[in-house]
């Protein structure tokens, strides 16, 4: 529940693909910048720090026709690369969610 950045810009619906492969349309959320980004086999990931910038949120992003591959693959080294950037420029969009948590498993880790 932290807040995006303010340099987190709001677009208009546009054609977003799903991983099954259906267009739907989509508001974008996007920026322009200087943001840790990584990639390795079969994916690319970029991290948005929040605002406060002491947490931030990682996308994961498989490359084309890749998903099974990555998602076979996705374990604790995986994930530590994908947020293991590097600073780099990059033009960002990605579809606006809805995250409920009311429904999730705590994260709060061992209590």
């Amino acid at each position: 529940k932290a807040p995006w950045p303010d340099s987190l810009d709001e677009y208009s619906e546009q054609p977003f693909t799903t991983a099954t492969g259906d267009e739907v349309q989509a508001l974008m959320l996007g920026t322009d910048g200087e943001l840790s980004y990584a990639t390795g086999d079969g994916w690319q990931a970029v991290t948005l720090p929040y605002a406060g910038r002491n947490l931030g949120f990682t996308l994961l992003v498989p490359d084309e026709g890749q998903l099974e591959s990555v998602e076979g693959r996705l374990d604790q080294q995986l994930l530590l690369d994908a947020m293991n950037g590097e600073p780099t420029p990059v033009n960002l969009r990605f579809p606006g969610f809805d995250l409920d948590t009311a429904d999730t498993a705590d994260l709060g880790g061992a209590g």
